[in-house]
């Protein structure tokens, strides 16, 4: 009876040794907030607020030429090279990559959010209205409402439309008979891809693209926050 005792006590023991004790317990790992929750910090803001499309998607190509001396006015207008849009209007142009993404294609950027006062600057240089909005209406840039944007292949070429950016032209009209049949199919590629997300092209430029809401966004003035 004394050996079993013995046995049973030592058995006791040794499952109290092997236990671990809140001191040198290791604390399990907290799971990363993405797991806990799907919401988003874009989910926190309201659809009209004015974001930086680079901080929700970054593999859009951004050749803002305002920011340099390679546009129609020869002059910097634009502080930094940033795309600023509203943030319903950013998301739908984050899907219109994707959808170009998964054929192969991508999206560039040429420019977004226009400050107003900058529209003043380029209708001083060519009053059009065919090319640059009147900014005594505005232009749905000065809304954060609308881009322009072209489509570039794997190797980030820009695909051939037939016309260059702000080429103030009749070859850049959407309807323009002299394409030939790559150019148009590009043209069409790219109509295709914002027009599923409710953009909406404008008559006498290819690159150019309106949200099919722009009209409930207020005209802005803001300068490009550059930090």
């Amino acid at each position: 009876m004394k050996s079993r005792a013995l046995v049973l006590t030592g058995a006791i023991v040794l499952a109290c040794m092997a236990r671990p004790t809140p001191e040198n317990t290791k604390p399990e790992r907290p799971a990363p907030l993405d797991t806990v929750s799907n919401v988003s910090p874009w989910d926190t803001l309201p659809d009209t607020a004015l974001v930086d499309l680079s901080l929700l998607d970054s593999t859009i190509v951004l050749d803002i030429r305002y920011a340099t001396k390679d546009n129609f006015t020869g002059q910097v207008l634009y502080p930094c090279p940033r795309c600023m849009l509203r943030l319903a209007v950013a998301r739908r142009l984050v899907r219109v990559n994707r959808w170009l993404t998964d054929r192969g294609y991508g999206l560039k950027v040429f420019d977004c959010y226009r400050p107003r006062s900058v529209q003043y600057l380029m209708w001083e240089v060519a009053p059009d209205s065919r090319f640059v909005a009147n900014p005594d209406r505005a232009s749905v840039h000065n809304r954060g409402a609308a881009v322009d944007v072209t489509v570039i292949d794997s190797s980030g070429r820009e695909l051939d439309m037939g016309s260059g950016f702000d080429e103030f032209a009749e070859r850049s009209r959407l309807d323009w008979s002299g394409l030939t049949p790559e150019q148009r199919e590009n043209r069409w590629l790219l109509r295709e891809a914002m027009e599923r997300e409710g953009f909406r092209p404008v008559s006498s430029e290819w690159w150019h693209f309106n949200a099919y809401d722009w009209e409930g966004y207020s005209v802005l003035d803001m300068p490009l926050d550059c930090k």
